[in-house]
Formats: structure tokens, sequence, C-alpha cells
């Protein structure tokens, strides 16, 4: 793998590509990757033309604008001038060099964590989803000698919503209606709102970060090491500014930052979520309370395994390993005074209270149970009772006996010769 200028022993990338399903010709090994994204372009642009030729066979070209678009006119009408707006900020964004400059540059961002990354906005949290590490567009990364493995989502669509501003005679009805101007938060700014969320913390929240999140402008290909040759290492990370005109919008720009500061702010976050939230589940393991042991989740155990394979513990903890000694047939027996469940058929007395499970259980097995729970027993369970109640009776006065009166065992006599 090609090494990284000036950062190359504290840092590497690697974009996990498939391998090249185009043909190759001697000495055209090297361009595999490049062929191989040219093939899927041509590829997609075939099945676009394909589509595009089945709806004129079946007759809805005609009819694909009420199947793209609401039922409703009000919301048609707000639907496609979302689209247009979308179009209109995608023809002000253009390349020059290395750096995008527009409304709609693109930003990646890129997802080191075991679990997935969510950005809801207005209810919609399918569009902006980066799976947790490993699935989907994957990327390996080598930090100081350890290795990642993250994935990444390109964001290259803003997200337009109608908002009210006030409203206006309608010359047709003669009606005020309300005026609706489209505005948009660009993928800067959506990029922006991963990191605040996951790798900061909000005024209000009182968790720990979660990091692991890396977000920069451009797509994965800014990560190469031709263009962090260019770029001196450093990656155009979003950032959030307020104005200053009284009103408090929020503007969203960019700044440069190394990469390699920016990988290490993420996974020692990372690493500070992950023993805290192991932290938390071992304490919730050892607890006498049912009620908090219960909340024991599988997130503690994906951070417990993730922190074991990254090396953060040496040894993996009994409660994030432990299998199953409890089946669907296996009968359930819970304390008579306060419900907590028997862990294992050898525990007599619950953990939360020390009341017995079944005290003729506990009292044949030797235990001490009060005599008011074993006086409810009739039938054969009482003669159970009294016959092991004489039989300890009857030890401990043997056991009571003066030293003098316990008869020793008598020596057997010598045969005489």
């Amino acid at each position: 793998m090609p090494e990284l200028p000036e950062v190359s022993e504290e840092l590497e990338f690697e974009v996990a590509s498939q391998p090249a399903n185009v043909p190759l010709r001697e000495g055209e090994e090297s361009f595999g990757t490049a062929l191989t994204l040219e093939d899927l372009r041509r590829k997609e642009s075939i099945i676009k033309d394909l589509r595009n030729q089945l709806k004129l066979l079946e007759g809805t070209s005609a009819n694909e604008m009420r199947t793209k678009y609401a039922s409703s006119p009000s919301a048609r009408r707000r639907q496609i001038s979302c689209r247009k707006k979308v179009e209109e900020l995608q023809k002000l964004t253009f390349k020059r060099g290395d750096r995008w400059e527009g409304p709609c540059s693109p930003f990646t961002v890129v997802n080191l964590n075991p679990i997935s990354l969510q950005l809801i906005i207005n209810g919609d949290c399918n569009r902006w989803t980066v799976p947790e590490a490993g699935r989907g567009e994957r990327i390996n990364l080598r930090f100081r000698g350890r290795q990642f493995v993250g994935s990444y989502m390109t964001i290259k669509t803003p997200h337009v919503y109608p908002a009210h501003t006030g409203t206006h005679n309608d010359k047709q009805s003669g009606v005020d209606m309300p005026a609706v101007e489209y505005q948009y938060i660009p993928p800067s700014g959506l990029a922006h709102q991963f990191i605040e969320h996951y790798n900061f913390l909000s005024a209000d929240s009182t968790n720990l970060p979660v990091g692991g999140v890396i977000a920069f402008e451009g797509d994965i290909h800014m990560l190469d090491s031709k263009n962090l040759e260019r770029s001196g290492g450093c990656i155009w990370v979003p950032r959030k500014e307020i104005t200053l005109d009284g009103f408090g919008d929020v503007v969203y720009t960019v700044e440069q930052k190394k990469l390699v500061d920016c990988v290490e702010s993420a996974v020692v976050k990372q690493q500070n979520y992950a023993n805290t939230k192991i932290n938390e589940g071992h304490g919730f393991s050892v607890s006498q309370s049912e009620l908090i042991r219960n909340q024991l989740s599988m997130d503690h155990r994906i951070w417990h395994n993730y922190a074991l394979h990254m090396g953060y513990i040496e040894k993996p903890l009994p409660w994030a390993v432990e299998r199953m000694h409890i089946t669907p047939t296996t009968p359930q027996v819970v304390c008579p005074d306060c419900g907590t469940r028997q862990t294992s058929p050898e525990q007599y007395f619950c953990a939360n209270c020390n009341s017995p499970f079944d005290a003729l259980k506990a009292f044949l097995a030797g235990k001490t149970v009060s005599p008011d729970r074993l006086a409810m027993y009739e039938g054969g369970e009482w003669d159970a009772v009294v016959a092991e109640a004489q039989r300890r009776k009857a030890k401990i006065a043997f056991l009571d006996m003066p030293g003098e009166m316990i008869d020793e065992p008598r020596k057997p006599k010598k045969m005489k010769e």
C-alpha cells in the first residue's frame, strides 16, 4: 500500500474496493480499480437507458409525474418546488482543482464505530444512515499500529425543506395564503451534524460523545496518497458558524485540519465511550437487583466485544461472553415474596430479599429456614419436615453431650497364643 507523506508512520488509509470485474491485459494491473469504476459507470448508464425505454414501452411516461409525486395538488407543488431547488443548487456547484465550490459540494462521513450512525431530520432517518464499521462501503485505516475498519457515505444532495415566511394574497381566490420559501441544509451541514451529534456534546446532553466519526470535503478518494501529498496531509472538515446580523442564522463553512489529528481525536473519544459502556455493563451484571441486571443490553456487549477486538481489554468479561444456561423448556422459579427470578437450581435463597424459593427443598438440603415457612406443609411433606427436624435434633443433642459420656471406640482384644 502506498505510504502517505509526513504521517506515513502514524496513519494509513486503504479503500476496500471490489476486485476488477473487467478482463485485464498484460500491463493493466495497476489500472484495475479505474477500469472497474469506469465499467460500473457504463453499466449504470445502460441500466438507466433501459429503464427509460421500458417506461416508453409500457406507456407510463405520460403518467410519470403522477407516480413520481404525491397525489395531493399542494403536496405535488411542494415536491416539484423542492426538486427545482435541488437542481438549481447543483448547477451552482463545480470542482476547481482538488476543491469543490458551491452549495452542493460533496462531503464524506466515515464511521469507525460498531454501531450505525443515523441523522434524523423532520422524521426522515433513512436517507442519512452510515452502517456500522465493516458494512456497506468499506475503508481500512491503520493508525499507529492498530487496524481500524470503517464504513463511509458520501453526501451529494442537500436537504431542502419549505419554511413559512408570512402570507400573501392569492389573486385567483382572494384569500391570504402562506408564503413559502424553500431553504436547505447543504451536504457540509449534514456532515457537520454527524460530527456534532456523535463527536461533541450538545448543551443539554449528559452522556459522553461516542466519537469514531470523521467528515471531510469531497469523496473517499480525497484520502488517496496523491491527494494527501498535495494537501500536506490535511483535509477540509465542516464547520458551523452563527451570523452576527441579529437573526442567528447558521452558516456552514470549512476549515483545514491535519487528517492524523482528526483521526486521533475521533478514536480517543471512541475509546472513552467504550470504557464507559463496559463499566456500566459490568455494574449492571453484578447488581443484586434484577431490575438493574435487566438493564444490561446488547449495546454493552457490542462495545465490550469491540474493545476486546481492538485490544483495549485483554480478557473477556463473563457477563459479555457467557452462554445461555436457561432454555424455553426450563421451569422458571421466582421468589414468593418479591418475584425475583432464580438464576440456578443451586440457589436456595433470593438474592434480593433472602427468602427461600422452596422452603422444603432448602430445609432438606440442610439450610436454616424459619419455622413459620415450614408449618405450611401437610401430609407427606410435613412428615419429611418432622423427620429432618428430629434428625437434626438428635445430632445436636449428641454434639452437646459432655466428652466423658461419649463412648470411645473399643479396641479389639488380643488373642492368646
